[in-house]
């Protein structure tokens, strides 16, 4: 998790838009990305997660990071709270470098990503 903990990560994002007067609508946002079969380990497909977590919301949104095999193939899950913690603006305003972050992440770990 970034910005928040795994126990009262539900909570925390909650506080946050609380304290935002934005208590309406969605809490958080869902994405994924996966990896080909047997391409990466699950440390190294969660570091990649998590280090692609920080570059693309760092400090400024509670993220949680999730690592599983249930298909056949690694992938990643993250739930980031609509509103950042330090001034209440929409995530969707850093939603449009989610995927060059990716590739450019996807190239510097030299994996293949499944579309």
């Amino acid at each position: 998790c970034l910005n928040c903990r795994e126990d009262t990560a539900a909570a925390q994002f909650m506080e946050t838009k609380r304290l935002w007067g934005k208590l309406g609508g969605r809490v958080c946002y869902h994405g994924y990305q996966s990896f080909q079969a047997d391409e990466v380990t699950a440390e190294t497909a969660h570091e990649i997660g998590v280090k692609l977590a920080q570059e693309l919301w760092g400090d400024r949104f509670e993220v949680v990071v999730a690592t599983h095999c249930n298909t056949g193939h690694f992938h990643n899950h993250w739930n980031i709270k609509t509103c950042p913690k330090c001034h209440g603006w929409d995530y969707l305003v850093w939603a449009s470098i989610v995927n060059a972050t990716t590739t450019k992440m996807a190239k510097d770990f030299a994996v293949i990503l499944r579309q």
